[in-house]
């Protein structure tokens, strides 16, 4: 089925997260009074337009880079098509904004959009950013504020989306921990698919965003909660996790 025209029973839209549709500003706000409108329209050849206001889970991959970077990264691409073929699923992408745009944004309170849905990124259950190299962690946090997303973990509430890290970063995650949910570390394909069914089955119960973490390091190996895990430190600057509750592994398994 495609996930473009995808609809849900009706008596599961109670439970959905209401999306913001910024459209309107972006058209006659943002894009007549910056350099290169067209890297924020989205609408390229093969581009989904997926309905977030229909599917059950929604899912914002972010690359935190300019968009004429981004547009090119592979594992993004691919991710995009697998989320987006799953019924039930709508994945839109977002970018980091260049100055310009984001001087404009900031001034006009235009929060951070989905380039096809031009819902507000903070309105998807899940935003994924996609962490290729150390210099663009300064643009998560660019990104985080301009969403109205709060930057720390531990400061977000139900109504925030669960923010994921993966790509390379996600081998060594512990730096920039406090300001992610969970990381999937390796090849985000299958865990990340098994996160979206198992996020779909507890959206529905009513689940809290903390059993979600905690099932997920419970369920799928690949992923790592910081705020479930305490890490240890020896002289040589090595870290060593040690969980802070049951029933959650000592080593997390990199995705092959």
């Amino acid at each position: 089925m495609n996930p473009c025209s995808y609809m849900i029973p009706a008596q599961l839209l109670e439970k959905q997260r209401q999306m913001r549709n910024l459209a309107k500003t972006i058209s006659e706000s943002l894009l007549p009074r910056v350099i290169g409108p067209g890297q924020y329209v989205g609408l390229e050849i093969n581009a989904c337009c997926a309905d977030v206001t229909s599917a059950e889970v929604t899912v914002a991959l972010a690359f935190p880079d300019a968009y004429t970077i981004g547009i090119s990264h592979l594992g993004g691409q691919i991710l995009y098509q697998m989320l987006n073929d799953i019924d039930g699923v709508a994945c839109d992408r977002t970018y980091c904004p260049m100055p310009d745009a984001e001087q404009v944004m900031r001034k006009i309170d235009l929060p951070l959009f989905g380039w096809e849905s031009r819902a507000a990124v903070a309105d998807f259950d899940i935003v994924g950013f996609s962490l290729p190299y150390e210099l663009c962690v300064t643009n998560v946090l660019t990104m985080l504020d301009l969403a109205g997303i709060k930057l720390h973990s531990v400061d977000r509430g139900e109504d925030d989306p669960l923010i994921i890290g993966g790509d390379a970063l996600a081998d060594s995650p512990e730096p920039i921990a406090e300001f992610f949910d969970l990381f999937i570390a390796g090849d985000g394909e299958k865990p990340l698919t098994e996160f979206v069914a198992l996020v779909r089955q507890m959206k529905s119960s009513g689940a809290t965003r903390q059993e979600i973490l905690l099932a997920a390091a419970r369920q799928i190996e690949s992923i790592y909660v910081p705020s479930l895990y305490n890490p240890v430190y020896d002289e040589q600057g090595g870290v060593k996790l040690e969980p802070a509750v049951d029933g959650i592994p000592t080593v997390i398994r990199r995705a092959h």
